[in-house]
């Protein structure tokens, strides 16, 4: 049997988390994990016990006999699954397996084969030896309302797809082992609500020993932190991107870089608050040009929750309002001069600031984030919450004094369809008798999405329709799997999504002490980085095989790709593949990440521990292509080959990119 084996992640996990999350509705228990066992029945480990010498925050370890049948608790929807090992009790490295062939006849024994394999793959990572025991499958079951089960430690009966509807009491799989600190065997559940840890014994309808972690009381709005403690986050900062950021100096030279911090340090001699801080943060991070690195609050909300009556923002130098309350229609289109008694001349630097997301030296990114939340930023600045007054100047002389107030609707309704919004992972249309469209809004697709693409492509192909319009905008990347396969069913020969790839250092940081998702546990880091390079180590050439066109679905007809300064990550590597091998016409705006490398995929959530605030930064350097195009400006996204002005949301009933397709479609008829 031949295997493709694929290390997709390295990263973490059940850390504890600030806020107490509500408690979960026990009226109706969940079915007990093993079947034909009383709910609580085996549990050898509940949260804040400890295994071994490590303190288990929020998992629940159960055992069983070998065979014992593991169940689904509730109705859900696969979000997840492949293989998993823990290395610690907090740290995992998760894998993608999948067999080339379509049926599976023996599972049991296609999974001892895969399991081993892991297990050699990971000794040679570790440098000591892994017992394949305690690699296991491991599924994410989505249960709706934000809640979601992880279960480990399972042998599978069958391999699941993401997407694939399961009812309560569905088998899953028999008991494996999920731990290697846990020698019995055993099977792992994790909660999380909202993306948060949560307690996994209550909805089982037994007594719990889960302790959320103690709320922050501090109002990091208000509360002005030492200059001590800010200088300390800033130290954190620096040293993290100084060490473990791979493309800190593409854009801004070393000593640019040092002058910038040395200034900043300088700058922090009295105490500020979170936000304070924050925006003079910004400018490092802002000068690094990387979309993929981002600074934002972790411990508070930026943004109250609160909307103004008018929204506003910048349209080439000027502030103007484009929605309106419907008793405040009469200030649209209305120009403003200054907010609170701030002239806009001054916010419009500092909000360009928190527009964060440019990549290179594509400017469009922030020109599109300052139009559509000028608005937003503005209440981020002042500090604007419920009730509080926002007090407009215009260039006409007059005045308007509102306020900031919470809506139970969205009365801001964009006029035209394409910037509603999205609707599911993608859609599909039929335009007319010769054009089909595909809306991709995200990268992150169940395998039943893409099954259900691929259907949808091959009918587009056998009704004759010669056009497929591709729109990418506002859609922020996912999984480069997912990008080849998609990109396969358009390729009229083999490809790569990617040329090589760096990183500062292939084995550990010492910046994992101050993260969320790392720790001194995750070691040999990226072995497959075995060539050194003035930056750091490069990816072997080995580890890289030319993607196939899709073999059973191939469509010939003529692409539209339809992009906007949004379109970032993958869904700027998809209308690259278009551009490099010629297979269609991009219409729209210059994309939101470089063409010729970005830096991605593996992410280290960086704490700012006394400020509240989390940078979360790139490990790895993605290059595209290592050789200048005529066409492509170094430092820019891919440029459109019909180029169209940024268009606010709110004006017009047209889609100006849509009707751009319409009338080359026209021409060459």
């Amino acid at each position: 049997m031949s295997h493709r084996l694929t290390v997709l992640l390295a990263c973490v996990l059940t850390a504890s988390l600030p806020g107490r999350l509500p408690a979960a509705d026990t009226t109706d228990p969940y079915l007990w994990l093993i079947e034909g066992t009383r709910p609580g029945e085996g549990v050898i480990a509940k949260p804040q016990d400890y295994i071994q010498d490590e303190f288990n925050f929020a998992n629940l370890f159960v055992t069983a006999e070998e065979g014992a049948v593991v169940v689904a608790p509730c109705d859900a929807e696969i979000k997840s699954e492949g293989y998993m090992y823990r290395p610690a009790l907090l740290s995992m490295q998760s894998f993608g397996y999948r067999g080339e062939d379509t049926v599976i006849d023996d599972v049991p024994a296609y999974d001892a084969e895969a399991r081993k394999e892991m297990a050699v793959h990971l000794s040679e990572r570790f440098g000591r030896t892994v017992d394949p025991r305690f690699v296991s499958y491991h599924l994410g079951l989505d249960c709706g309302d934000g809640e979601v089960l992880y279960l480990s430690g399972l042998l599978p009966l069958r391999y699941f797809a993401t997407g694939t509807k399961i009812r309560r009491g569905d088998p899953l799989g028999t008991v494996g082992y999920a731990y290697k600190a846990v020698t019995q065997r055993s099977l792992c559940l994790e909660r999380s609500v909202d993306g948060k840890a949560a307690d996994p014994l209550s909805i089982f309808g037994l007594p719990t020993s889960y302790l959320p972690p103690e709320a922050d009381t501090t109002d990091y709005l208000v509360h002005e932190h030492p200059v001590a403690d800010l200088l300390a986050d800033l130290a954190v900062l620096r040293s993290a991107l100084e060490e473990g950021h791979p493309g800190l100096h593409d854009y801004l030279d070393r000593a640019s870089w040092n002058a910038l911090l040395d200034d900043m340090a300088a700058h922090v001699h009295e105490p500020m608050t979170s936000m304070e801080f924050m925006l003079l943060l910004q400018e490092a991070v802002t000068a690094v040009r990387d979309s993929h690195t981002a600074l934002y609050p972790k411990r508070f909300r930026a943004f109250s929750g609160t909307y103004p009556p008018v929204l506003y923002g910048v349209e080439g130098t000027s502030v103007k309002i484009f929605s309106a309350f419907p008793d405040h229609q009469d200030l649209l289109g209305k120009t403003i001069t200054r907010i609170n008694g701030r002239h806009v001349a001054e916010l419009i630097p500092q909000a360009a600031m928190l527009a964060t997301r440019q990549d290179g030296f594509i400017e469009s990114v922030t020109d599109l984030s300052l139009m559509k939340y000028f608005w937003l930023y503005c209440a981020q600045i002042l500090n604007l919450g419920e009730g509080d007054e926002l007090h407009l100047v215009f260039a006409d002389g007059t005045e308007a004094r509102l306020q900031h107030q919470r809506l139970t609707e969205n009365i801001y309704q964009p006029k035209a369809k394409r910037f509603s919004p999205a609707d599911g992972r993608y859609t599909t249309r039929l335009l007319d008798e010769r054009t089909a469209l595909l809306d991709i809004n995200t990268f992150e697709l169940l395998e039943t999405d893409e099954q259900e693409i691929a259907a949808f492509v091959r009918a587009a192909g056998d009704s004759g329709r010669t056009n497929l319009v591709i729109d990418l905008r506002d859609n922020f990347g996912g999984s480069d799997e997912v990008l080849g396969r998609l990109f396969a069913l358009f390729a009229d020969r083999p490809f790569r999504t990617q040329a090589t790839a760096l990183v500062r250092d292939n084995d550990t940081y010492a910046l994992f002490a101050n993260t969320d998702n790392y720790s001194a546990a995750n070691r040999n880091m990226f072995p497959e980085f075995t060539e050194p390079c003035a930056d750091g180590y490069r990816q072997s050439a080995s580890t890289y095989v030319d993607l196939a066109p899709n073999p059973e679905v191939h469509y010939a007809g003529d692409l539209y790709v339809l992009v906007n300064p949004r379109s970032i990550s993958a869904a700027t590597i998809f209308p690259a593949l278009v551009r490099r091998f010629d297979r269609g016409v991009i219409v729209g705006q210059e994309t939101g990440s470089c063409y010729y490398r970005m830096n991605a995929m593996k992410f280290a959530h960086v704490r700012l521990e006394h400020t509240g605030l989390e940078l979360r930064m790139p490990l790895m350097r993605l290059v595209f292509d290592e050789e200048l195009r005529a066409d492509i400006p170094w430092g820019r996204g891919v440029i459109p080959d019909h180029a169209l002005p940024l268009v606010h949301e709110f004006e017009g009933d047209e889609d100006p990119a849509l009707a751009k397709v319409q009338e080359l479609i026209t021409a060459v008829r």
